[in-house]
């Protein structure tokens, strides 16, 4: 049959460095990344000088193919004439005997060629392994940036953890600390002057009016809720709290005294504030502000720790290194 194709958009081929990441992730997913090992393994072996003597193989060829266990793709024969040099990696010499550890407890998958061509396989398979392994164990020595860094995250982690044992943690768990701390620093935590206060949120001025008929009556919140909400919900609703100077907009606007302040139309409505109770400033107890005091103790704690490592280990500066940093 025939086809029509509409094309809708056209999008050319982006650019290198707006898909330089995808490729790099596509590249290291297919062959070609197995290309770049193994000629990171050919230039591994040219460094260290990697040898191979493969005439200690000769014991492990002969178990090999007389294993039938070998066959199944487990290698499971016991051989002890393996203490003669099987490879060496910058200079240092390994016996067979490890690569018979590494042969006896593989899983071979593929076991097709003779047991001579799957051994040859497998030494080449561990070979790289360990070649791979020793040039891990020396990326510090042979490059300095990497050296640097690793030596950051350990000085780091370090010092998190020693940070966390003289300081955060201890803050926390220690109660007894936390509590003589606090008693030597309550003037740190004040509040200020603060009000109790019932803010009612009226429809409009006649509702107010009522309100203000019935606290004059002596009435409680519920009962002025259920009377003046009768036909509506939305005529009246409160919330009490205690509030601290500076903190409510409202209440800053008013003056502070024991009563019921004039009505304050706001957004539409009718607000009315009775204030029933003022507090003076006073320090704030450890429940109340348990979690700036434990912010406090950490910092103290901290201070001490510091002068105690600068009264036990000396130190120097130097100056004109650190004035000629730009």
């Amino acid at each position: 049959g025939w086809h029509i194709v509409k094309r809708i958009d056209y999008k050319p081929i982006p650019s290198f460095d707006s898909v330089k990441g995808e490729l790099k992730n596509k590249i290291s997913r297919d062959t070609r990344s197995e290309m770049t090992k193994k000629s990171f393994l050919v230039k591994l072996k040219k460094e260290y000088n990697v040898q191979v003597y493969s005439i200690a193989l000769k014991p492990i060829y002969k178990a090999a193919a007389a294993d039938s266990a070998f066959q199944k793709g487990v290698f499971v024969k016991k051989e002890k004439q393996l203490k003669k040099p099987l490879y060496s990696i910058d200079g240092k010499m390994h016996s067979a005997s490890e690569f018979y550890s590494y042969l006896k407890n593989a899983k071979i998958k593929d076991m097709r060629g003779t047991s001579n061509e799957i051994v040859d396989e497998q030494l080449q398979d561990f070979i790289d392994s360990e070649l791979m392994a020793y040039e891990d164990s020396r990326l510090e020595q042979k490059y300095d940036d990497f050296r640097l860094l690793m030596n950051e995250y350990h000085d780091g982690i370090l010092l998190f953890e020693l940070t966390d044992q003289k300081v955060w943690s201890k803050a926390v768990k220690d109660s007894t600390g936390l509590s003589s701390f606090y008693d030597g620093h309550k003037d740190q935590f004040m509040w200020n002057e603060r009000a109790t206060a019932i803010i009612y949120t009226c429809a409009d001025k006649k509702v107010a009016k009522k309100l203000r008929a019935s606290l004059e009556k002596g009435k409680s919140d519920k009962e002025i809720t259920d009377e003046l909400n009768k036909n509506s919900q939305l005529n009246i609703s409160y919330e009490e709290e205690t509030y601290e100077r500076g903190k409510n907009e409202l209440l800053d606007s008013i003056e502070w005294k024991k009563g019921v302040s004039k009505s304050i139309e706001r957004n539409g409505q009718v607000v009315v504030v009775q204030i029933t109770e003022l507090l003076p400033d006073k320090p704030k107890s450890l429940d109340e502000a348990r979690g700036l005091i434990t912010a406090e103790y950490q910092n103290y704690l901290e201070k001490q720790w510091i002068e105690s490592l600068r009264s036990k280990y000396s130190y120097s500066v130097n100056k004109d290194i650190l004035y000629s940093i730009k």
